[in-house]
């Protein structure tokens, strides 16, 4: 588990580096801010998807969302 961790944290590294990096160098700072976040809510589910914790399924409440236009449009 020590390991996964590590690596996953090395990826997230590499990966934050890599897209913090080529936005801060140009002036849209809303797409940093935005990056930013979305990187730290996919970090903080990657880190409980190793370490076993119970997670929502995102999938569920999007399902839940799209089940009435589905319905309507005749595909569910």
């Amino acid at each position: 588990m020590w390991l996964d961790l590590l690596l996953l944290s090395a990826a997230y590294a590499l990966l934050i580096t890599f897209q913090i990096h080529l936005l801060l160098k140009s002036p849209r700072w809303r797409d940093a801010v935005v990056t930013a976040l979305l990187l730290l809510l996919a970090l903080i589910y990657s880190y409980g998807l190793v370490l076993d914790v119970q997670l929502p399924n995102p999938s569920t409440a999007l399902e839940q969302l799209f089940r009435p236009l589905a319905q309507k449009l005749g595909l569910g």
